[in-house]
């Protein structure tokens, strides 16, 4: 499967007008999914914007203190809240995965009047181990916009 690299973080970021607290969604099973978000991650917080992200809402000692019984519950508290207090969502929808919290989240954020600004760099998305049907009512129900680069991404949250 081929898959574009994403854009590389351009050398001057523009400020935000107004910043906004976002919270950042997606896939971060692989090493690339990884790299994408946080250098989607690096240019949201560059240009002024808060972002809140799964992997950054519980710290180690917060998931061991939970233990196995507890850790979901703690996981799904933490970004119900963090997507409550959201103006906006981005999201990674390369190759999502619907075994990931990514389409409850943002199915989440569309009925709480959140938008959704998604980003997809992927040639190749029939060839993801994803549910088509649910893919395409999820996402034609659900995103307010599409970019299929980075800095176009920044753009639609600057406009």
């Amino acid at each position: 499967m081929h898959m574009h690299t994403p854009q590389s973080t351009p050398h001057v970021i523009p400020p935000a007008a107004t910043p906004k607290r976002v919270y950042q969604s997606g896939t971060f099973s692989t090493q690339r999914d990884r790299a994408a978000h946080l250098q989607l991650l690096s240019m949201l917080r560059t240009a002024g914007h808060t972002v809140a992200w799964a992997p950054e809402l519980c710290s180690a000692r917060e998931l061991d203190a939970a233990g196995i019984d507890g850790v979901h519950g703690l996981i799904f508290g933490r970004v119900r809240k963090a997507l409550d207090d959201a103006e906006v969502m981005v999201v990674l929808l390369d190759c999502i995965r619907f075994d990931d919290g990514t389409p409850w989240e943002m199915g989440y954020a569309a009925a709480r009047g959140i938008p959704v600004y998604a980003l997809t760099t992927d040639t190749v998305r029939v060839e993801c181990d994803m549910v088509l049907s649910l893919g395409n009512i999820l996402q034609g129900s659900t995103i307010t916009a599409t970019s299929h680069t980075m800095p176009d991404l920044l753009a639609l949250l600057h406009d």
